[in-house]
């Protein structure tokens, strides 16, 4: 498996992805993990699979990521995306956001319509959470890894955010991939919704998986994610 590191700044805030891939492509795949996983973390469970050139970008506070104690909102998140396109000279890419990631991905394309061909819903809800004091005492235990500081400045920078209304003016392809299996944290009931909501939505179910939609078998996401691919 090919994988390279890049390093990028914005605001004097260092910045880390992974470039993977061995497949030209003049759309490449940008990744956008969840909470608190990092870019080395997916392409380890996924890239060998998917041979479509794609980046899996380490958002700050997380991976070889530089930790500010200011940047958490899901604007600013969405804004280090389009710093790290902008350092590659990347004119139009599918962004994929995963689990949380979603709410990074749809700040991402209401900021910049053109540049964004497709996108890719991860397991999740079409929002970007508030975080709370108790998720971070779970999710500090759970990766002891990540610096309090993360988790604090997550906590206090995060609002709510809907997209369901951008959902409905999207131009461009729109893939939902969730897991079949209990842990998935997009409920059935919202398919129809999705659906009804998004003018080129396409919903995917992946029986064999929970929220973690890279396992068990990484190739059966990559196989959708290609076929979505050919689509943008």
């Amino acid at each position: 498996m090919t994988m390279k590191s890049c390093f990028f700044e914005r605001d004097g805030v260092r910045l880390h992805a992974l470039e993977c891939g061995t497949a030209p492509a003049d759309i490449p795949m940008i990744i956008i993990p969840g909470a608190t996983t990092n870019a080395q973390e997916i392409a380890d469970d996924f890239s060998a699979a998917f041979s479509h050139l794609h980046y899996v970008l380490d958002m700050r506070g997380k991976g070889q990521s530089d930790v500010p104690t200011t940047g958490y909102s899901v604007e600013s998140l969405a804004a280090d995306v389009w710093a790290f396109m902008q350092h590659k000279n990347i004119e139009k890419a599918v962004v994929f956001g995963y689990s949380v990631g979603t709410g990074i991905a749809l700040e991402l394309y209401s900021q910049h319509r053109d540049a964004i061909a497709g996108v890719v819903i991860g397991d999740y809800v079409p929002i970007y959470p508030p975080f709370s004091e108790a998720w971070a005492a779970r999710a500090q235990e759970q990766n002891p890894h990540l610096s309090p500081t993360f988790f604090e400045a997550t906590v206090r920078e995060s609002e709510l955010r809907e997209y369901v209304p951008l959902l409905k003016t999207m131009t461009c392809p729109c893939l939902l991939v969730k897991g079949g299996k209990e842990g998935s944290l997009f409920p059935d009931e919202y398919i129809p919704l999705f659906e009804g909501s998004t003018p080129q939505g396409e919903v995917v179910v992946l029986a064999d998986s929970d929220h973690d939609i890279f396992l068990p078998d990484p190739q059966v996401l990559a196989d959708v994610l290609l076929r979505f691919m050919q689509k943008v």
